[in-house]
């Protein structure tokens, strides 16, 4: 039986969207002195954001209608074993940095983790489980987080990947709206700057 956390993390990812977007519409964050700063910081937050984004991606190619009953262990799983949760983490990063909230980083961040680690350890269990040695030998190599460069195992030449297209188009989508969102933080920015939208407070 999947835990509480884990059974309603989607509702809960959507929930912590929700207060990004509702936190960024009502209150302004503190903006970098340094303008050089600032912009270098945006430009490494969509940089990251496009990694975390096509990371997803690639992870999910992978993984497409096999979370239970297959043990996929190549492309970027080869080289540890959480990588759809380990680019969500690089996105939301993404954000804290256009952000440049210390506030803000440090909750969404703290929210992430408490929402996901224990998403992560109670899948891992149910793999143990239902695979047995062959998952174990799997655990034993890769690494649950920090990706192992020299790993790295691509399939074999000439072997197919079974995709649902409409669940990949789905997670395109999903991208897209990353991308969105990204500049609807500097909107939100720009629409704080020239006073469209009132400062009700400004967090650090």
């Amino acid at each position: 039986m999947k835990n509480r956390v884990a059974r309603y993390r989607l509702l809960f990812s959507k929930m912590l969207l929700l207060a990004f977007i509702v936190t960024l519409i009502i209150f302004d964050h503190g903006a970098i002195d340094n303008e050089a700063v600032s912009i270098s910081l945006d430009v490494i937050g969509f940089v990251f954001v496009l990694i975390g984004g096509f990371g997803r991606i690639w992870a999910s190619l992978y993984i497409e209608g096999n979370k239970i009953g297959k043990i996929i262990s190549k492309g970027p799983y080869s080289m540890m074993r959480n990588p759809l949760y380990v680019f969500s983490l690089i996105l939301l990063i993404g954000y804290c940095l256009a952000i440049q909230s210390s506030i803000i980083a440090s909750v969404f961040i703290i929210l992430f983790v408490l929402i996901y680690v224990p998403t992560i350890y109670n899948e891992e269990k149910r793999l143990l489980s239902a695979h047995n040695e062959r998952y174990e030998e799997y655990y034993r190599r890769t690494p649950r987080f920090m990706p192992k460069l020299s790993l790295y195992q691509e399939s074999e030449s000439g072997n197919e990947i079974n995709i649902n297209i409409r669940n990949i188009r789905n997670v395109l989508i999903e991208i897209a709206g990353f991308i969105f969102f990204f500049g609807l933080i500097k909107l939100f920015d720009l629409l704080h700057h020239i006073e469209v939208l009132p400062k009700f407070y400004i967090l650090y």
